[in-house]
């Protein structure tokens, strides 16, 4: 990861541009595997309002320039990662994997043995290459996900 980047708590005075990120990071990396309703109904979870609840009971991570431009957002309950999510414009530049990281050393450091996470089918190769292994597959109502497991050592 870039030296000028830096992972820090959420605020909630970046409520909007997070928002804004996290379901513009949907709207792109699920366009050609889930339908429009499926995309709609996810990213209606992701509102301002919605986040700033979500935030209050996990823990919640921004990656931001030196500037204080969000550029990933990735949160964590317990042992299970709740999601991560990059800016677009960033795919392919290891801020993804530097929030992943950084959850499971979260994860890691709450003594939890394993990670686990629900991938979207868009990101099962993503996690693959971080070590998760396939658990099971899940009918979720916003559409289809894969449950995955990494064991912390």
């Amino acid at each position: 990861m870039n030296p000028k980047f830096q992972i820090c708590k959420f605020e909630l005075q970046f409520a909007d541009e997070c928002s804004a990120l996290i379901r513009c990071s949907i709207q792109i990396s699920h366009q050609n595997i889930y339908s429009n309703e499926e995309i709609d109904s996810i990213t209606a979870q992701y509102s301002s309002e919605k986040l700033i609840v979500k935030s209050s009971n996990r823990k919640t991570f921004m990656i931001t320039t030196e500037e204080k431009r969000v550029l990933a957002v990735g949160s964590a309950k317990g042992q299970y990662i709740k999601g991560i999510y990059v800016d677009p414009n960033h795919f392919s530049e290891g801020l993804g994997s530097a929030m992943l990281a950084f959850l499971e050393n979260q994860i890691r450091q709450e003594g939890h043995s394993a990670a686990e996470l629900f991938a979207g089918l868009n990101s099962e190769t993503f996690y693959r290459h971080a070590g998760y292994e396939f658990v099971r597959h899940h009918n979720d109502p916003n559409g289809p996900a894969i449950v995955m497991r990494k064991k912390m050592t």
